[in-house]
């Protein structure tokens, strides 16, 4: 899962097999709330280096909150979710939560904190028949034309952005991208790649490992 494999990596077949229940409809509110929302996420950053422990705890809360977890598992485990028990499911979005707030935390250790400026971020509509991450989110809350909020941050050279979608009546956030890397779409090609390998089991376990190392 170390890999850090480029964009557009991910297949078309990938589209199949989603089994979502969610909605999310194309939004009119005003894009100064996605930006709050983006703006609430980057303010988790704190100028003290912290244990792991310590970060997962004071932003958990936050996180759970602005980012719509579940959603972004079923993206990046694709058919393999339709096929997992209610309890695996569970487990599985716990897992990739605590692991998508590591890879949060690892990437504001790179600038302090302070030097990030959130910068006018911008809508985008995602394109139909496509098989970027975009699309397979939309197509995992049974949605075939979505409408996105970009927020851009930058601190220095290093940049980061908040993808958010307007899920069941708010803006949650459903992608980071660090230095102009999707995170969904690196680790939906990982965990594709274990679980075809291997199993759904062995990608759980690799992550057990990771979030409890």
């Amino acid at each position: 899962m170390q890999n850090m494999l480029p964009k557009l990596l991910l297949l078309s077949f990938l589209l199949m097999g989603s089994s979502g229940s969610a909605t999310a409809q194309p939004s009119q509110k005003a894009d100064a709330d996605a930006k709050k929302v983006a703006a609430a996420l980057l303010a988790t950053a704190s100028p003290q280096k912290e244990t792991r422990q310590v970060f997962a705890q004071r932003v958990g809360p936050t996180f759970k909150r602005l980012v719509a977890t579940e959603t972004m598992t079923r993206v990046v485990l694709g058919p393999a979710w339709g096929s997992m028990s209610a309890s695996r499911q569970a487990e599985a979005v716990d897992l990739y939560s605590r692991f998508l707030m590591r890879t949060l935390q690892g990437a504001f250790e790179n600038p302090l904190p302070s030097q990030f400026e959130l910068e006018d971020g911008e809508r985008f509509r995602s394109k139909p028949g496509s098989a970027t991450v975009y699309q397979i989110t939309c197509l995992t809350l049974k949605t075939a034309d979505c409408i996105y909020y970009s927020a851009k941050s930058k601190a220095n050279e290093f940049t980061m952005a908040f993808q958010l979608l307007y899920i069941d009546g708010r803006w949650q956030v459903v992608d980071m991208h660090v230095s102009g890397m999707s995170v969904q779409q690196v680790y939906h090609s990982n965990f594709s790649s274990i679980i075809k390998s291997d199993s759904i089991e062995k990608l759980l376990e690799e992550l057990r490992a990771r979030v409890d190392s």
